[in-house]
């Protein structure tokens, strides 16, 4: 399929643009391009931004392919409006959007189309323009970190695909223990232990500044939010919190840093690409997952950074903390977003029946039955 529109990036100083191009006559397409500005101005993640920069590109070219505008959308009946976006989901479920015809994941069809109706509310704002009438106003309630009650309020639709079960499998200590192993030098240790330690996002790990974000004293890390990163890592929430390490993990970064200290002299980031014509560079997220794919060929161990946090997460609760300290130690607002990450295994099923059913069978005296 010809794509007529497509996101290019456009780097200005230290900051990264997205705008929406039209092949024919490379024209930006002003209104997609200015809320991806507008996304920018409103600190939005990077990675936020570049996936709404592919699904607006990805709608445009929908839009193209029926002979169809934005106007004509909004002008709908509700009737049509519903049938248009179920069709744009469906054409992405089956792979319109890219070469080939590899189908979408329901969940990721979905995502795209959530971020369309945003376009379409920043539209209805900034150039006054009518609102779509087949998102609905929702409200819904929640707690965060610390218990206090939210409403959060959004739009939903009604046509949405089914959402699918996505929940990532936590990594087994003892699979840690096997990626450390195989790790081809400290710097690679270190982080493995640090994602494992900490369960830091891996934008806050890659983020982390040794001159200024650790207390030698206390062995702990402060995640700190900063809008500019040489690598474009970045804390996902605006707000600090602290990591603590175990002594070993700390030995080890203090080990690090004198190792390295010829490369890591030049710059404040504690992670360095370590050898080639980038040596010295802050680390990207995507030599890390590359790191992980070596691993996994030398050891059959799938690892992806976000295993780490779920390994941190059920770690914590089979050691009895409260899901409130998890969830600040997690970074998390909401305390459901936490919930999520837990995953009771059979074993632990097992011996929480065996523990209830002993305490009950006195009360039964089943065995003066037998």
């Amino acid at each position: 399929m010809f794509k007529r529109y497509v996101p290019e990036t456009i780097k200005s100083r230290d900051k990264i643009y997205y705008v929406i191009r039209d092949t024919k006559d490379y024209s930006a397409v002003t209104t997609a391009s200015k809320y991806l500005v507008h996304q920018i101005k409103i600190n939005k993640s990077p990675n936020t931004v570049r996936q709404s920069a592919f699904a607006v590109s990805y709608y445009c070219n929908f839009l193209d392919s029926n002979n169809l505008t934005v106007s004509d959308i909004v002008r709908m009946p509700y009737a049509e409006q519903y049938e248009h976006f179920c069709e744009f989901l469906q054409w992405l479920k089956n792979g319109m959007h890219k070469k080939g015809a590899r189908k979408t994941e329901n969940n990721t069809c979905n995502l795209y189309l959530r971020v369309v109706f945003a376009w379409y509310s920043y539209l209805a704002v900034e150039f006054k323009q009518m609102q779509l009438q087949v998102t609905i106003d929702t409200t819904r309630y929640t707690s965060n970190s610390i218990g206090v009650g939210l409403q959060i309020k959004g739009k939903s639709f009604p046509g949405y695909l089914r959402g699918q079960d996505r929940r990532v499998k936590a990594i087994s200590q003892d699979d840690i223990r096997k990626l450390v192993e195989a790790a081809p030098n400290i710097r690679d240790k270190l982080l493995i232990l640090l994602l494992a330690d900490t369960g830091a996002r891996i934008g806050e790990i890659l983020g982390i500044r040794y001159t200024q974000d650790i207390d030698f004293s206390r062995q702990t890390i402060n995640v700190c939010y900063r809008d500019k990163n040489a690598n474009n890592s970045r804390a996902k929430n605006a707000e600090n919190r602290m990591l603590y390490l175990s002594d070993s993990t700390f030995d080890l970064l203090e080990l690090y840093l004198v190792q390295y200290r010829q490369l890591l002299v030049h710059t404040d980031y504690l992670f360095v690409v370590l050898e080639g014509e980038t040596a010295g560079e802050p680390l990207k997220a995507g030599a890390v997952y590359a790191l992980l794919k070596r691993l996994e060929l030398k050891t059959n161990i799938h690892a992806t950074p976000h295993q780490f946090r779920r390994y941190f997460a059920n770690a914590r609760r089979r050691a009895k903390w409260e899901l409130e300290e998890i969830a600040c130690a997690m970074g998390h607002r909401n305390l459901s977003t936490t919930n999520q990450y837990f995953i009771i295994d059979d074993d632990e099923k097992e011996a929480a029946n065996k523990k209830y059913f002993d305490s009950v069978e006195p009360m039964y005296d089943v065995k003066s039955l037998l």
